[in-house]
Parts: C-alpha cells; sequence; structure tokens
C-alpha cells in the first residue's frame, strides 16, 4: 500500500516517473469512496500527463463507474484501462465509458 500511496501522490503531483497506476483490493479507503470520491479519484488521474496504464481490481460496479468516468473523460494521456476480477458494469455503466 505504501508504494501505492506514494505514487499516488507523485501522480497528483504531476510527476513523470509515474507512468503506471495499480490499484487492487488491498486498499481499504478506496472501497469506501462516495461519489464524489469517485469523480475526484478520476479527475485527479485525468490531471496527469504521463500516466499511461491505470489497472483497477475489484471495484467497479454500475453506481461509481459513472462518477469515475465523469472525472476521467478529460485525459489524455491513459493508453491502456485495465479493469479485473469483480468489477460488475452492466449497461449503464459501459455508456458512461464511451466519452473516454
Amino acid at each position: 500500500e505504501r508504494n501505492f500511496l506514494s505514487d499516488l501522490i507523485s501522480m497528483r503531483a504531476n510527476d513523470q516517473s509515474v507512468k503506471t497506476l495499480v490499484i487492487d483490493d488491498s486498499f481499504d479507503w478506496i472501497q469506501n469512496l462516495t461519489n464524489e470520491g469517485w469523480e475526484r479519484f478520476g479527475r485527479d488521474i485525468s490531471n496527469s500527463s504521463y500516466l499511461r496504464k491505470l489497472v483497477l481490481f475489484n471495484y467497479f460496479d454500475d453506481d461509481n463507474i459513472t462518477p469515475f468516468f465523469r472525472g476521467l473523460t478529460r485525459s489524455s494521456s491513459i493508453r491502456r484501462l485495465s479493469l479485473y476480477d469483480e468489477n460488475y458494469i452492466c449497461f449503464n455503466g459501459i455508456q458512461s465509458m464511451v466519452p473516454f
């Protein structure tokens, strides 16, 4: 978790050394994000000019993916987004990804 938190802080500072961010289910704080928190997290990611790859495990459902992608839509650096394991996304959730 320590590497993730330092990478997150560096990414928020637009540090060019953070090109990949991997978030697995060992990060308890992310499981408690509100919709506003998910949108803020998406905006933080979209503000990075250097982040190329985002990997998320076990976090998404139709309730939180919409605000996340609302914040993420301005990203111009992300080249790969990987969602693994138990992400429960239905049609409405997929539709929120379209602008991205």
